[in-house]
């Protein structure tokens, strides 16, 4: 299992919010991989004021990837977007797994402002069969 979990507060208003980009990774036994599951969750959100007549809230967006890395330069990676329950076909000698939490950036002119709290996490199961 790889997991990663990110939290961003924002404890003053503010007319710019960084995009949350982090990474967690894990080296593989270049056997025959199977991603069972991978899955996003994603719990509050960012909250705009005085930018329109009525305040607006932007809390839907993020993801998780997943990417397989092999060490032959010819096969690029291989890529798993969340969510999927579903078992993937095994996938032989990926030697790096990647697991990538995006979630959007904002800005706002002046006199607007955002304010707000997110927290984005994902996991992935990874099953290997060593072959050699």
């Amino acid at each position: 299992m790889l997991q990663l979990e990110v939290t961003q507060v924002l404890d003053v208003t503010v007319t710019t919010v960084a995009p949350i980009f982090a990474q967690a990774f894990e080296l593989l036994t270049g056997g025959r991989t199977t991603v069972r599951e991978i899955a996003m969750e994603k719990i509050g959100g960012i909250a705009a004021n005085r930018t329109s007549a009525v305040p607006f809230d932007i809390s839907s967006s993020g993801y998780a990837r997943l990417r397989l890395i092999f060490a032959e330069r010819d096969k690029g990676p291989v890529i798993f977007l969340s969510p999927s329950h579903v078992p993937s076909p095994q996938i032989d000698g990926a030697g790096l797994a990647i697991l990538d939490v995006i979630d959007a950036g904002f800005s706002v002119n002046p006199p607007g402002n955002l304010v707000g709290a997110r927290r984005i996490g994902a996991h992935v199961y990874l099953d290997e069969i060593d072959i050699t």
